[in-house]
C-alpha cells in the first residue's frame, strides 16, 4: 500500500528516510510530479522503470537542491552552464553535463553524461536536502499515461507500486522541463522542448538550435541523450510537430507584429476518450510543449471550467488562446 504523505516537516523527513533506504517516493516539482529514487543506487533506479512499466532505455533527470550539489554530479561545468544556472535555476531547465562516476549507467541511460536540474518547488528542494540524495526522477505516471500534476493523479497510477507519494499540491507549470546540452562554449542544443523556450535561451548563447529527433524518427538502436527523445515516434506525431512549427514560425509572428486579431488555423484538442488523444502524448500538455518551445510565449494558464482556452501569463502582451472548435488567434492588446 502506497502511503500518502503531506508537506509537513515530519512527512518530508519520512519521505527522505524512504529514499535513503532505496525506496521510491513520488514528489511535486513546479513542472509535474516526479517518481524519485536515489540517483546513485542502480537497483532503486531500475525499480523506477519497473514501476512505470517500461524498459530502462532512457536517461533520467537528476534533481539537486542547490549549487553545492552540482559538482557532486557533474564532472565538468562549462561557463555557459553557470550563466544559465544563474538565469533559470531554480526552475524548469535541465542541462546535460558529463557525469561523475557516482552516477550509474542505468541513471544516465548508458551515457557518460547526465541531465541535471534544480527544481523551484519548495517541497522538492526540502526533500532533496532532507534526504541528502540527488534524486533521479522521471514523471510519476505509468507508461503511456499523461504526466501527473497532482498527488491524486500519481495515486491513481502508482498506488501499490511505490512506497509513498508526497503531496505538495497542484503543480504550477504542468509542462516538463526544457532539456539542453552544449556543443561548444556558445552553442545550446535543445534536446527536449519545455517551458523555457528557444527565445528565452538566445540571450545567453551565440546559437540555439533544435535536435532533429523532435521532428523526425531516430534509429531504434540509437541511444537517446534526453528523456522525451522517442525512438518510436509515430508518423502522426511527426506531422503534428511539423504542423505546429509552420504555425508558430510563420502564421503567428505575422499576427503579433501587425497587432491585430487574425485567424490562424483550426485547432480542436481531443478528449481523453477520443482515439486521437494518444497522438498528442499527454493531451494538452503536449500541445503546450510545442507551442512554448517555439518561443511564442512563456507560461500558460489553465482553462476555466468548461473552457479550453489557454492564455499567456508571463508575457501578458501576448495572449494566445486555444479554444476547442475555433481558430488559433494571437491578440496583442
Amino acid at each position: 500500500m502506497t502511503r500518502l504523505l503531506h508537506d509537513t516537516k515530519e512527512d518530508i523527513a519520512e519521505a527522505a528516510a524512504l529514499l535513503r533506504a532505496g525506496e521510491l517516493v513520488a514528489f511535486p516539482t513546479e513542472t509535474v510530479y516526479g517518481l524519485g529514487a536515489d540517483a546513485r543506487l542502480a537497483d532503486s533506479v531500475r525499480a523506477v522503470f519497473a514501476a512505470k512499466g517500461r524498459p530502462a532505455d532512457n536517461p533520467l533527470i537528476v534533481h539537486i537542491a542547490d549549487m553545492a550539489m552540482l559538482p557532486e554530479i557533474a564532472a565538468e561545468i562549462p561557463e555557459i552552464a553557470l550563466r544559465l544556472s544563474k538565469a533559470f535555476w531554480p526552475g524548469p531547465l535541465t542541462m546535460v553535463l558529463p557525469k561523475q562516476p557516482v552516477i550509474p549507467e542505468v541513471t544516465s541511460g548508458g551515457l557518460d553524461t547526465v541531465g541535471i536540474r534544480m527544481p523551484s518547488h519548495p517541497v522538492a528542494r526540502a526533500l532533496i536536502t532532507a534526504s541528502g540524495c540527488p534524486i533521479a526522477a522521471p514523471s510519476a505516471n505509468r507508461s503511456g499515461k499523461p504526466s501527473p500534476t497532482t498527488a491524486r493523479h500519481v495515486m491513481d497510477d502508482m498506488d501499490g507500486r511505490i512506497a509513498a507519494v508526497l503531496d505538495g499540491g497542484q503543480c504550477e507549470v504542468g509542462v516538463e522541463s526544457t532539456v539542453i546540452c552544449f556543443d561548444d562554449a556558445e552553442t545550446i542544443h535543445i534536446l527536449r522542448p519545455g517551458l523555457i523556450s528557444a527565445e528565452d535561451l538566445t540571450p545567453y548563447a551565440g546559437r540555439v538550435y533544435v535536435d532533429k529527433a523532435i521532428f523526425e524518427q531516430i534509429a531504434p538502436d540509437a541511444r537517446v541523450a534526453s528523456p522525451g527523445m522517442n525512438t518510436s515516434i509515430t508518423p502522426q506525431r511527426r506531422r503534428f510537430c511539423r504542423w505546429m512549427h509552420r504555425i508558430l514560425t510563420h502564421s503567428l509572428p505575422m499576427c503579433r507584429h501587425t497587432h491585430r486579431r487574425i485567424p490562424g488555423v483550426c485547432c480542436s484538442m481531443p478528449t481523453r476518450k477520443s482515439p486521437a488523444y494518444p497522438l498528442c502524448a499527454t493531451g494538452t500538455t503536449a500541445l503546450h510543449r510545442h507551442i512554448i518551445f517555439f518561443g511564442v510565449s512563456g507560461s500558460w494558464t489553465k482553462p476555466a471550467p468548461g473552457s479550453s482556452m489557454f492564455a499567456c501569463r508571463r508575457k501578458p502582451e501576448r495572449i494566445f488562446p486555444f479554444t476547442t472548435g475555433s481558430c488559433v488567434r494571437l491578440d496583442s492588446r
